[in-house]
């Protein structure tokens, strides 16, 4: 499909003319959540990201979808790379990440095989806290919640501290590929689980 082509289906299809020059998609992007009434979100960018591949915009559409970042604590980051929770807030910040780089939205008994993909790809991001080091000061918080009398909030918080003065309080994080998350219906999924 030719420029002109995919201008006319998403006039056809969204209702929006986009003033689309040679590589600027971004200004279709625009033009759709302008004519949506909506503001920047996971689900549009990847809708967008879909109209693109079906309308044979391949390239674009990856470069487009990786071209989107968002800051997220260190904690969550951690959480992610090391298969547990770093945070003293808990899962929300967890379901928002992950939610953020599959461009999907992430129910509970998905959030095992979500970290699962989402693990490599921040991994490259941030290798620096994917180090033997980092392994082993994850470690000694674990021991220091296992045997400690303090409160857990406090411990995990001075943890956190440390680890913001190393590599800084909020790290932009890109989504994965889209083809690197698998999207399954939650219900499905979960009876899955349980067969």
């Amino acid at each position: 499909m030719d420029l002109c082509s995919f201008k006319k289906k998403l006039l056809k299809e969204y209702g929006i003319s986009p003033r689309l020059g040679n590589g600027t998609l971004t200004v279709a992007y625009s033009e759709l959540l302008r004519n949506k009434e909506s503001h920047y979100n996971q689900e549009l960018m990847t809708e967008f990201c879909q109209i693109l591949r079906g309308c044979g915009f391949k390239t674009h559409a990856k470069k487009l979808y990786g071209m989107q970042v968002k800051d997220f604590h260190i904690g969550y980051v951690l959480t992610v790379i090391h298969n547990s929770l770093l945070h003293p807030d808990g899962l929300g910040g967890l379901y928002e990440i992950l939610d953020f780089m599959s461009g999907d939205e992430i129910s509970t008994h998905q959030i095992p095989r979500t970290l699962r993909e989402c693990r490599p790809y921040l991994i490259r991001q941030f290798p620096q806290l994917a180090t033997p080091e980092m392994d082993i000061a994850i470690e000694e918080l674990r021991e220091m919640l296992t045997f400690e009398e303090e409160d857990v909030e406090k411990l995990m918080t001075g943890w956190l501290a440390k680890q913001v003065a190393k590599h800084g309080q909020m790290l932009s994080v890109r989504p994965i590929p889209i083809q690197a998350h698998k999207v399954m219906n939650p219900a499905r999924e979960l009876l899955e689980l349980m067969a």
